[in-house]
């Protein structure tokens, strides 16, 4: 089986394969930081939100929750800035490792391409050597034929279609 597969192009393949791993796992840990950043925005909000609830409810004061609710939600303020600030961060971190792993696997991604494309190149034209060969070996044989090569050819040649 491993003759069907050319070793340039297994070697390509690898290197492919070993790049899109590389960045998946980047991606994939690049989305669990955000998914912990959310989780913590979300625990943040609502610890927030509920000591609004208890001072306004304590107070009485329904004006005073709604100010609170508005000043809380702002973007400029609380958890939301700091959710901004290391979502940025970690959107930053997530660009720098992608930008380190393409540094890392384009030569050798680079490499095979380029020994793959030349093995293609080698290939096509043996295959088309061997064409060549073949195409000519037919007509030299369809000319030995037609020069005598069954001893009848000139006798065919005077007769006639009944």
């Amino acid at each position: 089986m491993d003759t069907l597969i050319p070793p340039a192009l297994r070697s390509h393949c690898d290197a492919l394969i070993t790049y899109s791993t590389d960045v998946s796992q980047h991606l994939l840990d690049t989305m669990h930081k955000v998914g912990e950043l959310n989780l913590q925005l979300a625990r943040d909000m609502l610890a927030d939100l509920g000591q609004i609830c208890q001072r306004s409810m304590a107070d009485g004061n329904a004006a005073e929750l709604g100010a609170a609710l508005g000043s809380k939600l702002n973007p400029a303020n609380g958890p939301l800035r700091e959710y901004q600030r290391k979502l940025a961060d970690t959107m930053a971190h997530a660009c720098d490792d992608l930008a380190r792993a393409t540094e890392t696997h384009m030569p050798k991604l680079s490499r095979s391409a380029t020994a793959l494309a030349e093995d293609a190149m080698r290939r096509a034209s043996e295959e088309a050597a061997k064409a060549t060969e073949r195409q000519q070996q037919a007509v030299e044989q369809l000319q030995a034929g037609i020069h005598g090569g069954d001893g009848h050819a000139d006798e065919h040649a005077g007769q006639r279609p009944h």
